[in-house]
């Protein structure tokens, strides 16, 4: 049972549990999901990568205890109003660095719709595993075109404690 953004709940039959190009969805297709947002950052758009002031990119860990099974990753790429800007954002796995999302834009007007800052990267039917304790992390840089804009990222994930 799933739960929609409108808060209604919606049974998925074994049959709409299929991947749209013939893949069937393996394990536990019932497992309950779980969300977060792990990023918010703000910094200058200054074609600096963002750092904490330990001078480290910001880390998110895993601190449920057990293995989770990421489903699904979202960035969103906000700017200064009016602001123009190239954005690069990666988000690695930390105990192997390997990529889980990565993306480039070039933002040159205020945006029309929420589609047009964000990337959703959707794993079904696979996974990307982060172990207890593992964790995720961001490289981020924006180089704006004007004085004083602040670039803003944020990454939102889904998981399962069953594959």
């Amino acid at each position: 049972m799933i739960r929609t953004n409108r808060g209604h709940r919606a049974v998925i039959t074994k049959a709409q549990a299929c991947h749209p190009w013939g893949f069937t969805q393996t394990g536990n297709f019932m497992a309950e999901l779980f969300s977060e947002q792990i990023f918010n950052v703000l910094y200058p758009a200054n074609n600096q990568p963002y750092r904490l002031a330990t001078g480290k990119p910001p880390i998110w860990y895993n601190k449920t205890g057990n293995q989770i099974y990421l489903r699904r990753i979202q960035v969103f790429f906000g700017l200064t109003k009016d602001g123009i800007a190239d954005y690069i954002a990666t988000v690695r796995r930390n105990n192997d660095g390997t990529i889980v999302l990565s993306r480039g834009i070039d933002r040159y007007d205020n945006p029309n719709s929420l589609h047009a800052c964000n990337a959703v990267d959707d794993f079904g039917p696979h996974w990307f595993t982060i172990g207890p304790g593992d964790g995720l992390w961001i490289d981020t840089s924006a180089n704006g075109f004007g004085a004083s804009l602040m670039a803003q990222v944020w990454v939102i994930i889904m998981w399962s404690n069953q594959h």
